[in-house]
C-alpha cells in the first residue's frame, strides 16, 4: 500500500507539473497581439477597425488581475479614434492616476501613439470641434496638445493656461488638471560643470604669490532671466619669496616656490542680459569663502598645524557667458519632454577679500574659467 501511495503522489505531481508546463493564458496572447494589430490599423488610418480591437480588448480584461492599456493609452486611442464622448469621460475619470498592471512583455504603445498624437494635433481639433465637444473640455485638449506639440512656445502656453484658468473656475475636471496639467512654464535649466581655469593674485597679495592654473566644478540652477550657481575652485599658489609663519603648533619656513592650496567656494547669482537658444551673458554678484594655506604635514590628521596665510570672507563680480554644443530630448509615458544639452561656459570674475591680517596687507583674485557643461532642462 505504501509503495502504491508513493507512485499515485509521484504521478499527482508529475500530472502537476505538466499542466503548469502546458499553460497559456490566452487573454494575454489577445491583449498583446491587440496591441499591436492597433498600432498597425492606425498606421493605415483604419481608425474604426482600431476602436473595435480596443473595445474587444477592454471587455476581455474587465475581470482579469491585469489591464489591457495604460490610462494614457486609453487616452490617446480615443483621440486617434474620434471618440469624443469616451475622451470626456476620461478627462472626468477619478481613478486616471490609479496603479494599473498590464500584462507581462506587453508591446510598446505608449510612446507611439504620442508621436501619433503629435503628428495628427491639427486633424484631432478639427474634428473635436466639428463633432460639437463639449466646449471646456475642447479648450483642455487644445491646451494639452499644444503643450505636447514640437514648436511650443512657453510664453503662448502660459497664456493658453491663463485663458481656460480664467474662463472654467472651477474646472469641470479637477483630478484631470491637477495631475496631467503643467502650471505655468518657466524656462529653467539645471547643470553641472567641470573646467579649468587660472587665479591671478593682485594688489599687494601679488607681491607674495604667484598666479597658477585652477580646478573649478559648479552647479547651475537658471530661471528665465535668473542665473545662479554654487560653485568651487582650488588651486596652488606659489610662493615668490621666503616667507615664515608662526602657528600655535610650530614655526614653519617656507621656501620661495612652495605652494600654498588655495581654495574659494561660494554663490553666485546674476541676471541674463543675453539667453537664447545659442547663447548666454550674464553679469553676476558672488558671495563666498576663501582661504589659503600650507602644505606641510602629509596626514590629514596634521591639517590644523598648517599654517592659514587667510581664511576670509569674499565678495565680487563677474561675467558669464555661455554656448551651447548639443541639445537633446525624449518624452515619458505621459507625453511631457526632457530636455537636456551640452554646453562650454566661460566666465571672468574679481574677488576681493578681507584685510589679509597674516601678511598685513589686502588682496584681491581675479580669475577666469573654462568649462565642460552638462545641463537639464532648457537651454
Amino acid at each position: 500500500m505504501l509503495l502504491l501511495g508513493l507512485l499515485v503522489s509521484g504521478a499527482l505531481r508529475s500530472q502537476i507539473r505538466s499542466e503548469i508546463l502546458s499553460f497559456v493564458d490566452s487573454t494575454e496572447m489577445l491583449v498583446h497581439q491587440g496591441r499591436r494589430m492597433i498600432i498597425n490599423e492606425l498606421n493605415n488610418n483604419n481608425s474604426e477597425k482600431a476602436k473595435e480591437i480596443y473595445e474587444h480588448l477592454k471587455k476581455a480584461t474587465k475581470n482579469s488581475a491585469y489591464d489591457a492599456f495604460y490610462y494614457v493609452e486609453d487616452l490617446y486611442i480615443n483621440l486617434l479614434t474620434a471618440d469624443w464622448p469616451a475622451t470626456e469621460k476620461l478627462f472626468k475619470a477619478r481613478d486616471h492616476k490609479a496603479r494599473q498592471q498590464l500584462f507581462p512583455k506587453s508591446p510598446e504603445m505608449a510612446s507611439i501613439l504620442f508621436t501619433m498624437v503629435q503628428d495628427r494635433k491639427s486633424m484631432i481639433l478639427a474634428s473635436s470641434r466639428d463633432a460639437g465637444m463639449e466646449a471646456e473640455a475642447w479648450q483642455l485638449l487644445d491646451l494639452l496638445l499644444y503643450y505636447s506639440s514640437n514648436d511650443r512656445n512657453d510664453q503662448e502656453y502660459n497664456k493658453k493656461l491663463s485663458t481656460y484658468r480664467k474662463t472654467y473656475r472651477p474646472s469641470s475636471y479637477p483630478e484631470f488638471v491637477r495631475h496631467f496639467v503643467p502650471g505655468r512654464l518657466y524656462k529653467s535649466a539645471f547643470n553641472v560643470s567641470l573646467g579649468s581655469g587660472v587665479v591671478i593674485p593682485m594688489g599687494d597679495f601679488s607681491n607674495y604669490f604667484s598666479s597658477n592654473a585652477t580646478f573649478n566644478m559648479g552647479m547651475d540652477v537658471n530661471v528665465d532671466r535668473i542665473f545662479s550657481s554654487l560653485y568651487l575652485q582650488v588651486s596652488g599658489l606659489p610662493s615668490k619669496l621666503p616667507l615664515i609663519a608662526i602657528t600655535p603648533y610650530d614655526t614653519l619656513f617656507f621656501e620661495k616656490g612652495d605652494r600654498f592650496t588655495y581654495l574659494d567656494a561660494g554663490l553666485k547669482g546674476g541676471y541674463f542680459l543675453v539667453r537664447n537658444k545659442r547663447f548666454h551673458l550674464a553679469p553676476y554678484l558672488s558671495v563666498s569663502g576663501s582661504s589659503l594655506q600650507s602644505n606641510v604635514y602629509d596626514d590629514p590628521r596634521d591639517n590644523k598645524r598648517e599654517a592659514y596665510i587667510f581664511n576670509t570672507f569674499t565678495y565680487g563680480a563677474g561675467l558669464h557667458s555661455e554656448v551651447k554644443l548639443h541639445e537633446y530630448s525624449s518624452s515619458n509615458i505621459y507625453g511631457v519632454p526632457t530636455m537636456g544639452y551640452l554646453s562650454l561656459k566661460f566666465e571672468a570674475g574679481y574677488n576681493k577679500m578681507n584685510r589679509i591680517k597674516t601678511l598685513a596687507t589686502d588682496g584681491a583674485a581675479p580669475y577666469f574659467i573654462l568649462a565642460f557643461v552638462m545641463g537639464f532642462g532648457q537651454f
